[in-house]
């Protein structure tokens, strides 16, 4: 499986409001009737933000650019993603229905480790973590750097789910010309976590852990750039074509 994430937030001139009743609504109406897109498609997700300051501060700072969504489309393979960009009902559909602010985002082509998992209910909240590494850091030294986070979050109470998500091979550009990605660059990160917890109160309880902010602070001195950062949302599942795949 290939999966394109993507981070996000609402242009200037548009409400919040209206962006998530936007991109809640009619973006998954438009999505839903393009049929030749979800034949490719296997699984599309949407992730709210929660600007909610009652949170602790997470581990990894949030990001500066106060981002609102980020959409995350899977597919079987590689050629099936890039096949969807050439998709008629993508092009005539999907493509022109742009909400978010076009000068910053995160695009990121990955394929997922389930470092653990249970059953997900069909909304999760959900903290994502994205690591832009030092000059010279290895995939397996951050790996290894990030080992006893990763440990303290799989003992945490109440986690559903922890995915590290790497950078698979990269697409040609040309793949992209016409759609809003034609000049974003994508992979600018080395990976991203995403750490998933059946409610609030165990969320906001890791959140808090001293262990945990340790143990980032320690990753951080010896492999990660000020540039990585976190993303604390709520996962919607809109699209789920795998059982049928």
């Amino acid at each position: 499986m290939i999966r394109m994430s993507n981070v996000s937030r609402h242009r200037p001139s548009d409400t919040l409001e209206w962006f998530y009743n936007e991109w809640h609504g009619k973006h998954v109406d438009i999505m839903r009737d393009a049929p030749g897109l979800l034949r490719l498609l296997r699984r599309y997700v949407q992730n709210r933000a929660l600007h909610d300051s009652s949170l602790p501060r997470p581990p990894l700072p949030l990001g500066p650019e106060g981002w609102d969504a980020m959409s995350q489309l899977t597919f079987e393979t590689a050629t099936d993603f890039i096949a969807s960009f050439d998709d008629p009902d993508y092009i005539e559909k999907v493509r022109s229905h742009q909400l978010s602010d076009p000068s910053v985002i995160v695009s990121m082509l990955t394929e997922a480790e389930v470092i653990a998992s249970t059953e997900l209910p069909h909304e999760a909240l959900k903290l994502v973590q994205f690591y832009r590494t030092k000059e010279g850091v290895t995939p397996s030294a951050l790996t290894t750097a990030m080992a006893p986070f990763v440990s303290i979050a799989k003992e945490a109470p109440g986690l559903l789910r922890y995915v590290r998500n790497s950078p698979t091979a990269s697409v040609a550009p040309e793949v992209f010309i016409g759609s809003r990605w034609e000049k974003v660059p994508f992979n600018q990160f080395a990976a991203f976590d995403e750490i998933y917890f059946a409610d609030r109160n165990a969320f906001a309880a890791f959140l808090n852990s001293s262990e945990a902010h340790a143990a980032i602070a320690k990753a951080s001195s010896e492999v990660l750039e000020p540039s990585s950062f976190s993303f604390l949302c709520r996962e919607i599942e809109q699209i789920n074509n795998l059982e049928t795949a």
